[in-house]
């Protein structure tokens, strides 16, 4: 059935593996009917971030598809209720899943849940994958990442007096199969006509600049393509930028627009 709300999302997705990796860790979706779009960035084990992201994946497309009506009516205060159970629930079974097999063994997922929900978008998420909005010609940071650095901001350290040189700076304190579960961050805003938005895994993210995204969406608008050459190739120019950089991890972006839904009521 079509959303209520009478928005959607419609768009692209493109994951590479990278020049170094062997397995590509990252799962993404995107609903076909435009209520949600989902990115996972595995971490852990021999086989273990390939199966907690797609796991992860699954699990948050059933229980969304299942529930979205009824979320498309219900109060904010509802929906970031199920939102937080959902994360919990999803880390404690991803958990558990790596605790019964020895080859998963400590594996867990990031993950971005963006949605549609009555006249409002959602963002959910945990770890440094990340959610960019461009919105007249400009672009935004939705998400925060959940590194050390940030988390100790967060809780009222100052910049200047974090160790610089920790090997932790940089590491995720917050991701599907901790335990206990990590609290989502979770942001909610009103979408307009012809927004657009890149949600991607750090191996994109680390390799440009939000400035430098924003260049390669301009420069496929002045192409004037058909709408669904201009997502794809936008996907690839992005994906391509991070792989002549390097590309030493997997990379995966997810970029789509927020439309008026024509079957909506």
């Amino acid at each position: 059935m079509s959303t209520v709300s009478g928005w959607r999302a419609s768009g692209f997705g493109l994951s590479h593996v990278g020049k170094v990796r062997q397995r590509n860790e990252d799962s993404l979706a995107i609903d076909g009917e435009g209520r949600f779009v989902l990115v996972a960035d595995g971490m852990g084990g021999h086989k273990g971030g390939m199966e907690a992201s797609r796991m992860t994946i699954d699990l948050v497309s059933e229980a969304l598809d299942k529930l979205h009506s009824k979320m498309d009516t219900a109060s904010d205060d509802n929906v970031r209720n199920f939102l937080r159970e959902l994360f919990q629930k999803t880390s404690r079974q991803v958990h558990d899943r790596g605790a019964k097999d020895p080859l998963l063994a400590h594996m867990g997922t990031t993950l971005v849940v963006w949605m549609i929900c009555g006249n409002e978008f959602k963002l959910a998420h945990v770890g440094d994958s990340r959610a960019y909005l461009v919105r007249d010609g400009e672009i935004f940071l939705i998400s925060m990442d959940h590194t050390f650095v940030n988390e100790q901001i967060a809780a009222g350290a100052e910049r200047d007096q974090l160790f610089g040189g920790s090997n932790y700076k940089n590491a995720i304190f917050r991701n599907i199969g901790m335990m206990p579960p990590s609290e989502p961050s979770i942001v909610s805003g009103e979408p307009c006509e012809g927004d657009l938005w890149i949600l991607c895994s750090d191996g994109l993210s680390n390799k440009m600049t939000g400035r430098e995204m924003l260049e390669i969406v301009k420069n496929h608008l002045t192409l004037e393509e058909e709408r669904t050459q201009f997502f794809a190739d936008t996907c690839r120019d992005l994906v391509q930028l991070a792989l002549d950089r390097g590309g030493e991890d997997n990379i995966s972006v997810l970029f789509f627009s927020v439309l008026k839904d024509e079957k909506s009521n």
